[in-house]
């Protein structure tokens, strides 16, 4: 079994760069270098089999740190057949460095990120199995080892180590270090009032730690693999970039010498990466409003105030439809919408709504509203005396037909009047245009009245944007039916006497039978023997004989009723 002396890296983070071959190891190695070195080592031993031919190879492992220049450089072996050698505390002439970019890429990467795979299975564990790797890459041992234990683990403990576990983890480093983000180069549209959330399903953007761009001046954050872009008002359209930056910093060696081992730092040089989100700003977006009234029919005609606190920074009206849409308004705040002036024909909502902007995209706030009525009250009278019926007429019960149409051909309702002299009809709907047309005919005359043919065009009119009813009155009139009573007085001055003849000064009086209210005085006959009570209202009369002249008899009362133009009596 051959010992080789072998020294393993302990290493800070490193990023990969992928740069030409340019020099060979040899070329290299004329490379000279002064600086002061120190170092430290901690041997341990591990076996490693695998497909080398008879028997095994052992390695002593030696823990180095090299401090060059005042930096720490973690180190590994690079060629498994030669000795180190000593190297000394100084460096001097005699000292050669060469450069790390002449070793393969993925040697470079073994040595950079192994340490990922130490957080889970230990330092020296993953060490040794990062140096066998990079024997491997270079051609020194076999790809199928298949086992790797400790002789010596530094403490005295022996063991096996996990290679396959442990190099399956150090791949999946090097594989996800230079994996970009799912999103990378990809365009996303950030709207100011509304986080642009992205989450990275690769699972790499924890790699990636500095912000090296950000042209579209936006807030980002980081959170694991969730990338998440804010918008401000000052915002514009750029560029988001994050770097993954080296892993070492400072510049990498290859330390060399002509009769012994090379020994590599852990580093790349120039080996940062970095993706890229480009980024549309959206800062602005308008308001819509919708209107609708309780039925859900579009109503124009509203308006309204938009604010921003106590400043009114639109007013707008909505159109036919219902609809209006305000100005561009600066998005990220939230607006009130108020409602000043209701659309006609309804109910103004006095509760604001508010309403919160997203850049790019339109907020949109309805409004419904209760829908205002109007309501007729029709006040009976008599066309000469108001409110008071004449006779024995009466206003009560008169009929009224309520119309849509001023051809009053389309019933809505009869209305009848009662004993207060008044008929309500029901609600009806005021308009669009805050009014509602009605029409009257009297269908039906109250007893003792002409019927009135006239048609009442009588509108509706909204006066108050908090009133829900609006009572429009009406009065309608009607003609007592009048009448005239006509009385003949004829006597004869002999019971056997055939011939009548008039008589003049008698005198008659009349009275409405249901109040005893004389009507008109007390008339005398003339020569004819006649006289007339005229514009009698429509009633029962009594008529009594007041006056008779002398050697005459007065006639017995008797009654008349006037319900036409004349009545007569002899």
């Amino acid at each position: 079994m051959k010992k080789i002396k072998v020294v393993l890296l302990s290493f800070l983070a490193l990023i990969l760069a992928i740069l030409p071959l340019s020099q060979s190891v040899a070329e290299a190695r004329k490379t000279r270098v002064s600086g002061a070195i120190s170092w430290v080592t901690f041997p341990a031993s591990f076996v490693v089999n695998g497909n080398f031919g008879p028997g095994n190879i052992g390695h002593t492992l030696i823990d180095a740190l090299f401090i060059h220049d005042g930096v720490v450089r973690p180190v590994f072996c690079v060629e498994i057949d030669l000795q180190v050698g000593n190297y000394g505390d100084n460096a001097d002439s005699n000292h050669q460095y060469g450069n790390v970019n002449d070793l393969p890429l993925r040697v470079r990467q073994i040595s950079a990120l192994w340490k990922q795979a130490a957080s889970v299975y230990g330092d020296y564990n993953a060490r040794a199995v990062a140096n066998v790797m990079i024997w491997q890459e270079l051609g020194q041992l076999p790809a199928n080892i298949w086992e790797l234990r400790w002789l010596d683990d530094g403490n005295g403990g022996i063991g096996n180590i996990d290679y396959r576990a442990i190099s399956s983890a150090i791949n999946r480093a090097i594989d996800n270090r230079f994996s970009m983000p799912s999103f990378n180069g990809q365009t996303h549209t950030v709207r100011l009032g509304e986080p642009l959330i992205l989450n990275d399903t690769k699972g790499v953007l924890g790699n990636f730690s500095d912000l090296l761009q950000n042209t579209a001046n936006v807030e980002v954050q980081k959170n694991g693999n969730q990338l998440t872009i804010t918008a401000n008002a000052n915002s514009i359209n750029g560029v988001v970039r994050y770097d993954n930056p080296n892993l070492i910093t400072g510049t990498p060696f290859l330390l060399t010498s002509p009769t012994h081992q090379n020994l590599m730092s852990s580093g790349l040089w120039n080996d940062s990466i970095s993706f890229q989100i480009n980024v549309n700003v959206e800062t602005t977006a308008p308001i819509e409003i919708v209107k609708v009234d309780e039925f859900g029919t579009p109503r124009g005609g509203g308006i309204y105030e938009i604010r921003d606190g106590n400043t009114v920074v639109d007013t707008v009206t909505t159109g036919s439809n219902g609809k209006v849409i305000s100005k561009q308004l600066l998005a990220g705040k939230t607006y009130t919408v108020a409602e000043i002036v209701p659309p006609p024909g309804c109910i103004l909502d006095a509760t604001p709504k508010t309403v919160s902007l997203v850049g790019g995209r339109t907020a949109t706030v309805s409004f419904t509203n209760k829908v205002a009525y109007g309501q007729l009250t029709l006040n009976k009278r008599d066309t000469e005396t108001g409110a008071s019926p004449q006779g024995d007429a009466t206003l009560v019960g008169a009929e009224y037909g309520l119309y849509e149409d001023a051809d009053a051909t389309k019933l809505l309702e009869t209305l009848v009047i009662d004993a207060d002299l008044r008929a309500t009809s029901g609600r009806y709907q005021l308009g669009t245009d805050g009014t509602k047309m009605l029409y009257v005919k009297e269908t039906k005359a109250p007893v003792g009245y002409q019927l009135d043919p006239e048609i009442y065009a009588i509108t509706i009119s909204q006066t108050n944007p908090t009133q829900e009813i609006f009572v429009t009155s009406q009065t309608v009139r009607d003609d007592v039916i009048k009448g005239n009573v006509a009385i003949t007085k004829l006597n004869n001055f002999t019971p056997d006497s055939a011939i009548m003849t008039p008589e003049v000064g008698a005198g008659f009086s009349i009275f409405l039978k249901s109040t005893g209210i004389q009507f008109g005085g007390e008339q005398f006959t003339d020569k004819n023997g006649f006289l007339e009570f005229k514009e009698l209202p429509y009633g029962v009369y009594t008529v009594k004989q007041t006056t008779v002249p002398k050697g005459l008899t007065a006639v017995k009362d008797f009654e008349v009723v006037v319900e036409c133009d004349t009545f007569s009596h002899k």
